[in-house]
């Protein structure tokens, strides 16, 4: 059942839920999380025990996600764009961030993720 977030701490558990399998989840989490972070065009920043972490809207955006419901709410016609509209009640408007981007691309680099970031230049964040 797709739910919306409602609260900023729902998002922040499902963004420790991305970092946790980019860290330490099994190979197929880890993939999983990895391909997310590949993908996205809108993300969402939280500081969480002192590092950054970021996360896809189209995942954060659902109570509860995972990588076992992210597909199962896909079929059920979850959407990028229904996430953007909630997350932007929660955060604000999304934003671009020069230094923003700098953060992103190091927690990237950290787990061995890379994008070509001359075509990503329009990745916005909730922050």
């Amino acid at each position: 059942m797709l739910e919306l977030v409602s609260k900023r701490a729902q998002v922040v558990e499902n963004v420790y839920q991305v970092y946790t399998y980019v860290e330490r989840g099994s190979k197929q989490q880890k993939d999983f999380a990895i391909s997310l972070l590949k993908g996205g065009w809108v993300f969402v920043a939280e500081q969480v025990a002192g590092e950054i972490m970021f996360a896809p809207s189209k995942f954060v955006g659902y109570v509860g996600n995972s990588d076992i419901l992210y597909p199962q709410n896909r079929e059920m016609g979850a959407d990028g764009r229904e996430t953007n509209v909630i997350l932007g009640k929660i955060y604000g408007r999304e934003i671009t961030h020069p230094g923003l981007k700098d953060h992103f691309r190091a927690y990237l680099n950290k787990y061995g993720i890379s994008r070509n970031y001359e075509t990503d230049k329009t990745i916005r964040f909730h922050f």
